[in-house]
């Protein structure tokens, strides 16, 4: 993010928003716009003013903080912030971006302001190579060069993101939404489960009339191409 970060505070205890208001506002990059104390409260609130970011209590009367997430139209980045450590493991099922502990450490705070800084938004705008960008994956948040990522492949609703030099990531999000955000400059969807990095092509061979045969960078394995996949690499190739 480029850009201030908006920000809005969700918790149902006013000590708790006076305290990280003002943990808060050591960071010039976050701008508070909006605090709640009760989930639908939040849910208005945040229909009308549109965060990049909610810093959200879990525990709440009535409502806990999750029950916010259903109620959102579109949903921006989420950090919990909560003083039990049990809700971690359903946090990050939600793909939340980063789960604080009470009372917060300054320090923790901060790692993960600087990391809300550097990714992308939920957003259709188009990534850049010198972009990073997170993928979650069960309880933890990898930062990663997007010029490093290599392949993309497809597992029903998860998908499996090859790194150069790392291990590879299963992260549920879908190609549709990896559509929306890579450049297409630099990647090229080839089949309903394929998106492949143009630069990290190192070989495309012919099998036979309907295969072919793509050898990555750093990668043994040579993944297999019907004749239509082919076609669209080749042309994509050709307009580089």
């Amino acid at each position: 993010m480029s850009h201030r970060i908006t920000a809005v505070i969700v918790d149902d205890e006013p000590p708790s928003r006076k305290l990280l208001r003002s943990l808060l506002s050591a960071h010039p990059q976050i701008e508070l716009i909006g605090e709640a104390g009760d989930v639908m409260s939040a849910a208005e609130l945040c229909e009308r003013v549109k965060p990049d970011v909610i810093f959200l209590d879990i525990q709440m009367p009535r409502l806990d903080g999750f029950a916010l997430l259903p109620l959102l139209k579109k949903i921006p980045e989420i950090i919990f912030v909560t003083a039990f450590d049990r809700y971690a493991v359903r946090a990050f099922e939600v793909n939340a971006f980063d789960y604080l502990l009470k009372p917060i450490s300054p320090a923790r705070l901060e790692k993960s302001i600087l990391r809300l800084s550097v990714a992308p938004q939920h957003s259709t705008e188009n990534l850049e190579d010198t972009d990073m960008i997170a993928l979650r994956e069960d309880s933890q948040l990898r930062m990663v060069p997007l010029r490093t990522i290599t392949h993309i492949e497809a597992e029903d609703n998860y998908t499996h993101v090859h790194i150069r030099g790392e291990a590879t990531a299963m992260v549920r999000r879908q190609m549709s939404d990896w559509d929306k955000v890579l450049p297409d400059v630099s990647f090229v969807r080839v089949s309903r489960s394929l998106i492949l990095r143009l630069d990290a092509v190192q070989k495309l061979q012919s099998i036979s009339r309907d295969l072919s045969q793509v050898t990555l960078l750093d990668h043994t394995r040579k993944i297999e191409l019907g004749r239509t996949a082919s076609v669209k690499l080749k042309k994509a190739m050709e307009n580089q």
